[in-house]
């Protein structure tokens, strides 16, 4: 998979943000670092990749899902950790994440991840995220899916992996480095395997 661009609107702490990967500096590096400061949205730019490809993120997979959350300050809805939706950026009534890339073939897809408020009301509840699939124009076969369990299987097959495969060996969550330096050989052979 070859990532082209990702575009982010109001998630977390990011208000718009658009990243082109086939644009300089980007498109001459093998290899880069996001760095900023604490709450500049780091993390969120990895969460927001995973959203367009899989609908969640390797810290709200690891959230219990029994306790915390909290109450919408808007309607008094309560929000679960564990919830994509919570990903809404306070004060809006939408987001969105847009993926472009390209599969190992070189055929061009679209995944996006978008959540809104009813009615586009801030003080109505946050409705279930909505996710897509596409090929670009003219690509044959042409690919437009909107199932969540169409999308999922398709985006493993494209990349070879499974969310939490995914979320295990490309993307190593906040705080869990430390976690991956201190495991035995096994575990570590397991994980890299």
């Amino acid at each position: 998979m070859k990532l082209k661009k990702l575009t982010i609107e109001n998630i977390a702490s990011i208000e718009h943000a658009e990243i082109d990967f086939n644009a300089t500096p980007l498109k001459d590096e093998h290899l880069f670092l996001i760095t900023g400061e604490t709450g500049a949205g780091k993390s969120t730019i990895i969460d927001c990749l995973c959203l367009a490809l899989y609908g969640s993120t390797p810290r709200l997979e690891s959230a219990n899902k029994r306790e915390g959350g909290y109450e919408d300050i808007n309607n008094h809805d309560i929000i679960r950790a564990y919830e994509p939706k919570q990903l809404l950026r306070r004060g809006t009534v939408s987001a969105s994440v847009t993926l472009s890339f390209d599969d190992h073939n070189g055929v061009p897809y679209t995944a996006t991840w978008h959540v809104r408020r009813a009615h586009k009301n801030i003080e109505k509840n946050i409705l279930s995220p909505e996710r897509t699939l596409r090929t670009d124009e003219g690509v044959v076969p042409h690919v437009d899916l909107h199932k969540i369990t169409e999308i999922n299987a398709h985006i493993t097959q494209l990349i070879g992996l499974d969310m939490n495969e995914f979320f295990r060996t490309v993307v190593l969550a906040q705080g869990r480095f430390a976690e991956f330096l201190n495991s035995n050989e096994n575990d570590k052979a397991a994980l890299l395997e």
